[in-house]
């Protein structure tokens, strides 16, 4: 049994997100899966199971950098009581197959349509080459790294504009990656070579919402097609 998580802060998303996260999970996953939204703002929605945020300092806190910090707690010893392993999506996330969780070790998204030269040339804009749209790891496996990040969370949470510059700057963690034919970005790509913006890939069962891509609900073009509603 697979744990599957999302968080939902703040007005930016609606249920609707929520909803066709968990909707395309249970249509395109060949696995059984639980699946939890932490939300202090979401309605009942048949097959979530809703969670009240724990973790009170960063849930909808206006006055912090790290917009994203709910995420850090994901880690924290004995999230959510769960047992096995943990899937966390974001809600931007477009789920479009089936997908492999052959991993071993915590696993993050590796950006492989930026080069190693892109990123070299904008460390000095805190750009990152990991994305944290999904995340995967064992119960328990990363309580080391979070209670590393709790003991200096206030500067961490003024330092960084996101939880994947952390990843990316603190701790030297060796993470591992999703395989390169995961998942792509809508508005950067797939790889160095392949950077044309809103192209469905059918290679990828997911692709990831990020940098200076529109919203899901806002797309007329292959995205309504997998952005689905919940079966009746």
């Amino acid at each position: 049994m697979l744990n599957i998580v999302c968080s939902k802060w703040g007005d930016l998303y609606s249920d609707q997100y929520v909803e066709n996260l968990y909707a395309s999970c249970k249509d395109k996953f060949s696995f059984e899966f639980k699946f939890y939204c932490i939300s202090d703002n979401t309605d009942k929605i048949k097959g979530v199971q809703i969670v009240d945020p724990p973790f009170h300092k960063v849930w909808n806190n206006k006055h912090i950098q790290m917009f994203d910090a709910i995420k850090m707690y994901y880690f924290q010893e004995n999230f959510l009581n769960l047992e096995g392993n943990i899937f966390a999506l974001d809600l931007d996330v477009l789920i479009l197959d089936n997908i492999h969780l052959p991993y071993n070790k915590p696993t993050i998204i590796w950006k492989y349509w930026r080069s190693q030269e892109w990123f070299n040339k904008r460390r000095g804009q805190e750009r990152t080459q990991v994305n944290s749209s999904m995340l995967y790891w064992k119960q328990n496996s990363m309580v080391d790294y979070f209670n590393s990040y709790k003991e200096r969370e206030d500067e961490y949470l003024q330092k960084y504009p996101g939880t994947d510059n952390y990843h990316q700057y603190e701790n030297n963690y060796k993470w591992g990656y999703f395989d390169q034919l995961t998942v792509y970005s809508y508005d950067q790509g797939a790889t160095e070579h392949d950077q044309e913006k809103a192209k469905y890939r059918p290679a990828y069962p997911v692709c990831i919402f990020n940098g200076e891509s529109p919203a899901i609900d806002s797309c007329d073009n292959w995205v309504k097609d997998y952005w689905i509603s919940p079966r009746k």
